[in-house]
């Protein structure tokens, strides 16, 4: 780390994007998290609706894709891809259900409300280590 003079005049940087870092780790996470929770939706729902039959719903997906999103959020702090995991593993997995059954099966009024509920523990957990962090920075 440089010395920093505080009598010295500002510096103008020409260049910007040797300043900003393009992609954080953490969001990189984050995108591995989301891309988890929809195989897992995926493969879940290709295994109940087609090889067992069974038709538990979406409330076993649900549960799950949820346990990812908090996970996402406790790993990575991120508000937007963590209960993006949740949302988008749930939807994915219904849309698979409604073209493998049929779009009345799908029930898609139901999941959205629904997986948008399940998200927001990740998006509360999320604010609350992003804030105690800039506290503790400080």
């Amino acid at each position: 780390m440089e010395p920093v003079n505080p009598y010295s005049p500002p510096t103008v940087h020409r260049n910007a994007e040797s300043i900003v870092q393009p992609f954080r780790y953490g969001q990189q996470q984050a995108v591995y998290f989301l891309v988890a929770s929809v195989i897992f939706s995926l493969m879940y729902t290709y295994i109940d609706e087609s090889v067992l039959r069974t038709s538990y719903g979406a409330w076993p997906m649900l549960i799950v894709t949820s346990a990812i999103a908090i996970g996402s959020a406790l790993v990575t702090r991120d508000l937007l891809l963590s209960p993006l995991c949740c949302f988008a593993g749930t939807m994915s997995g219904d849309i698979l259900a409604g073209l493998v059954r049929n779009w009345g099966y799908a029930q898609l009024h139901y999941c959205i409300p629904l997986s948008i509920a399940f998200s927001i523990p990740s998006l509360i957990i999320g604010l609350l280590l992003r804030r105690r962090r800039s506290i503790s920075e400080q």
